[in-house]
């Protein structure tokens, strides 16, 4: 499978996976996406530019992990997986696929913040 079909084929947003996992609450996932956005990535993306400049596999493991989360407990399915297989690169030292992945990844991550700023529950 080409790689862009891999994750094509995926739905960027979940409403009903978000939904169920803010117990239905569309406050609660409003709240979950800013804190995703203003704290988790700015917490996340930093490390993982670092861990790809130095080839720090370690750095890339923690923090694509770290944002693997964030995305699967508000319902990001396309960028869930692509940090998951980022997360899998890295455990591998496979650099060439972590640099196949991170691009598409902020890419990714580039419009989920305008999804979310936008209200991606409305």
């Amino acid at each position: 499978m080409e790689f862009s079909d891999k994750y094509s084929g995926l739905p960027r947003f979940d409403m009903d996976e978000a939904m169920r996992r803010c117990m239905g609450k569309k406050d609660f996932l409003e709240e979950l996406s800013k804190i995703f956005v203003n704290e988790s990535l700015t917490m996340y993306l930093p490390g993982l530019e670092k861990g790809m400049l130095e080839k720090d596999f370690i750095q890339i493991v923690k923090n694509a992990h770290g944002i693997k989360g964030g995305c699967g407990a508000i319902g990001l399915i396309r960028a869930r997986d692509m940090a998951y297989d980022l997360e899998m690169a890295g455990k591998a030292e496979d650099f060439l696929r972590a640099k196949e992945i991170y691009p598409a990844l902020m890419n990714e991550l580039d419009e989920v913040k305008q999804l979310i700023n936008k209200g991606i529950a409305g």
